[in-house]
C-alpha cells in the first residue's frame, strides 16, 4: 500500500504544485539542527504517558533519550543497533523522496553529489537521531521494566508511529500540501490510545488506565516541586505565562528553559503549576491567567496545523508584505 500511497502528486498536477511549497517548509524546519534538539525534550516527555511504562521507568525516558541522543550520533548505541535490525529506527521518513534518494545512494545506483548534498544529508542525519533517540529510550525503559524484547520494540514502533496511516483519500491529500499534517495525526492518534487505555502495544485496558493515572499523578508532584523551586525566581516570575507554560525553566539560569509541547500531556505539568502559585498568592498569578493558561493548552492539544495548503499561505503573505 505505501508503494502506491502519494501518487496523487504525479496524476494531479495541482497537488504537485502545491506539496512542493509543503516540502521546502518541511525540510527547512526539520533540517534545523535547533529545531532536532529540541525535538528530544519534547518528545521524551509526552513518551512518559504514552509509553504506558510504570512511573520509575516512565520518568526516565528523558534523560534516557538524551543519552541515546548522544550516543547515536557517535555511532555507539546499542539500542540503536538492535532496533535498526527491526527497521524501528535508522530511516528518515520525512518523506518518500529522501527514503528512496536514501535507498539509491546506499545501494550504489546514485552518488551524492554536491557539497550542499552532502550537508544536507548530515543534517538529516542529525534529525533522524533526535527522532530514534526517543524511541531508543522507550525500548531500553521497557527493558528495564522487565518487559521482554518483543514487547518492548513495539512500544519503539508505536510510541509515535508517522506509517500509521488510514485509507482516506482526503487525508492522504492533506498530507502531501499541509506542513507536519501527517506528524499531528501521528501524534493524535497515539494520545487517543493512550487516554482510552489501548496503549501503544498490547496491556489489559484497566491496568494501562491505572499506569496513565499513576504516571500523571508523579508528575503533577514534580511540577509542584519545580514550582516551588522557581516560585522566587525573577526571571520565572515575569516571563510571559503561555511561554512559562512549555518551558521546564532552571532556577538562577537567567531565564533558560527547557522546551515541552503544548499538547494533552502537559495538562498535569500547567495545572499542577499554576495550582501551586494561587495558592501561595504571591501577587504574580490569578484566575484569569489559569483559565487562559488550560483553554490555550487545549486549543493547542486538538487543533490541527491550519488546512490551508502552504502554497496559498506564502502566495497571501507576499501579497500582504507588498
Amino acid at each position: 500500500v505505501s508503494a502506491f500511497r502519494g501518487l496523487e502528486s504525479v496524476s494531479i498536477p495541482t497537488v504537485k504544485f502545491f506539496s512542493k511549497f509543503a516540502d521546502v517548509l518541511r525540510q527547512s524546519v526539520v533540517l534545523y539542527p535547533l529545531f532536532s534538539v529540541a525535538q528530544v525534550p519534547q518528545d521524551s516527555f509526552a513518551a512518559m504517558f504514552t509509553s504506558g511504562l510504570k512511573p520509575p521507568y516512565a520518568l526516565s525516558i528523558p534523560v534516557r533519550a538524551i543519552k541515546e541522543f548522544y550516543k547515536t550520533l557517535r555511532g555507539t548505541s546499542k539500542a540503536h543497533e538492535e532496533l535498526k535490525n527491526v527497521g524501528a529506527v535508522g530511516v528518515r521518513d520525512f518523506t518518500s523522496a529522501i527514503i528512496r534518494a536514501d535507498a539509491e545512494i546506499a545501494s550504489g545506483l546514485k552518488e551524492e553529489k554536491g557539497f550542499w548534498a552532502g550537508v544536507k544529508r548530515k543534517l538529516g542525519n542529525v534529525a533522524m537521531a533526535a527522532d530514534n533517540a526517543v524511541r531508543q529510550a522507550t525500548y531500553e525503559a521497557a527493558l528495564a521494566q522487565g518487559l521482554t524484547k518483543a514487547e518492548a520494540i513495539e512500544k519503539a514502533f508505536e510510541i509515535f508511529n508517522v506509517r500509521r496511516r488510514g485509507n482516506s483519500q482526503m487525508l492522504a491529500l492533506a498530507g502531501q500540501v499541509i506542513p507536519f499534517f501527517n506528524a499531528y495525526l501521528a501524534a493524535q492518534h497515539v494520545a487517543y490510545r493512550t487516554l482510552t487505555g489501548v496503549g501503544t502495544s498490547p496491556t489489559e485496558r484497566k491496568a494501562a488506565l491505572q499506569t496513565l493515572a499513576a504516571t500523571t499523578g508523579s508528575v503533577m508532584a514534580l511540577s509542584v516541586l519545580y514550582a516551588m523551586m522557581n516560585a522566587d525566581d525573577d526571571d520565572y516570575l515575569n516571563k510571559p505565562t503561555p511561554t512559562r507554560d512549555r518551558l521546564l525553566m532552571i532556577p538562577g539560569s537567567g531565564g533558560f528553559g527547557i522546551p515541552l509541547r503544548a499538547d494533552i500531556f502537559a495538562l498535569p505539568k500547567v495545572l499542577a503549576e499554576h495550582t501551586y502559585l494561587l495558592l501561595t498568592e504571591n501577587g504574580y498569578e490569578d484566575a484569569a491567567k489559569f483559565r487562559a493558561s488550560v483553554s490555550s493548552l487545549l486549543a493547542n492539544s486538538f487543533l490541527s496545523p491550519t488546512t490551508v495548503p502552504q502554497a496559498i499561505k506564502d502566495r497571501k503573505s507576499t501579497r500582504l508584505n507588498s
